[in-house]
């Protein structure tokens, strides 16, 4: 898969960063806090690694909101919510159908902090998230996103992040990796601003430029092993350049191939840990060869096997699904067992 992402600009204004002595000992780690702000994404194009709709029952949860959440009904002709926080629905959105597969909610308090949410009806009114807290932190633009639906953002490990120029998120994580320099990173509970302190643990390197495809590298998430540390890798492996990362454990958690209108979703498989050592660098080689493996069913003389039926995986053990090749099918052989000669080749009828 040879080819380089398209990567697309969060249009960020870059705040003034402030800088604050860390609680503790004069000679401590000087803290700089960056102030956020939320914007309404109303085409909402961020991949996330685990985007969650959760059921709207009688409110939106917004840590910055009175009571900690905006009242929400259902209704008749839709789903009637409060736009400002005073309690009182004020605003409606009509059912969800083809034409309109969610509905964008927007909030707005008095004090100016604005939220979203993207809504739909599913048997019952889900949401998920339709904005972001952005700013930048130094040189590099970020976004914060509420994954899990709680009303906060500062969920490690189920929150939701996005460093860069990327539009692919990893997990809210404990450590970022901002213009080549590892840092702590707190985020406020409602999102208002983060704090950075430089990270000052044992750090390694992994290696993921070995990578073999003719289709693009969207993104690949990386979590620790703990979750309590993920980073959007793909950048790094376009370029062939190796990752800087806290000493631990990774494993692949997510990510994305794709060639043309044809994508196919990566998940871990069966790649095993990834041990990042202190000084050390890990390499590993991975993408194509990519291999099938499927589950057929015997009728009669016939032998049935249907694209969903078909895993494939790459050649370190990485899972590839929702593969769907444009123009051509992958060639399968059914084989003598014993002689090994080829005794069916066969493809999957038109795009599969």
């Amino acid at each position: 898969m040879n080819w380089h992402p398209t990567s697309v600009l969060l249009a960020l204004a870059a705040p003034a960063l402030v800088a604050a002595a860390a609680p503790g000992e004069a000679t401590a780690a000087k803290t700089t806090v960056v102030e956020l702000e939320f914007r309404t994404l109303r085409t909402f194009d961020i991949t996330l690694p685990a985007e969650t709709f959760v059921p709207v029952e009688d409110g939106i949860p917004f840590a910055g909101a009175p009571g900690g959440s905006f009242e929400c009904g259902i209704t008749d002709s839709g789903l009637a919510f409060d736009r400002d926080g005073d309690g009182t629905t004020d605003g409606e959105v009509a059912p969800t159908d083809e034409d309109a597969p969610t509905r964008l909610l927007t909030f707005r308090l008095d004090d100016g902090s604005a939220f979203a949410v993207r809504a739909k009806l599913d048997g019952r009114w889900v949401a998920a998230p339709g904005g972001a807290m952005m700013g930048a932190l130094g040189r590099t633009p970020v976004a914060f996103i509420d994954q899990n639906g709680n009303g906060r953002f500062d969920d490690i490990g189920a929150d939701a992040m996005v460093v860069g120029r990327s539009k692919v998120a990893s997990f809210l994580s404990e450590v970022v990796e901002l213009d080549g320099e590892l840092f702590h990173l707190d985020v406020a509970p409602d999102g208002s601003n983060a704090a950075l302190t430089p990270y000052t643990g044992p750090v390694g390197t992994l290696d993921l430029s070995a990578f073999e495809s003719k289709a693009k590298l969207r993104g690949l998430v990386v979590n620790s092993k703990d979750g309590k540390l993920s980073f959007e890798v793909a950048g790094d492996v376009v370029a062939g350049e190796p990752t800087k990362l806290p000493a631990g454990t990774y494993r692949f958690h997510s990510g994305e191939v794709v060639k043309g209108k044809s994508s196919a979703q990566l998940s871990a498989g069966r790649t095993g840990d990834l041990v990042v050592a202190a000084d050390g660098t890990t390499e590993l080689a991975w993408g194509g060869p990519v291999q099938a493996e499927l589950a057929y069913a015997r009728r009669g003389g016939e032998l049935m096997i249907a694209p969903e039926d078909v895993t494939y995986f790459g050649r370190a053990g990485e899972a590839y699904a929702d593969f769907m090749p444009l123009g051509s099918s992958p060639a399968f052989q059914v084989k003598d067992r014993v002689s090994g000669d080829v005794l069916v080749d066969m493809v999957f009828p038109g795009n599969c």
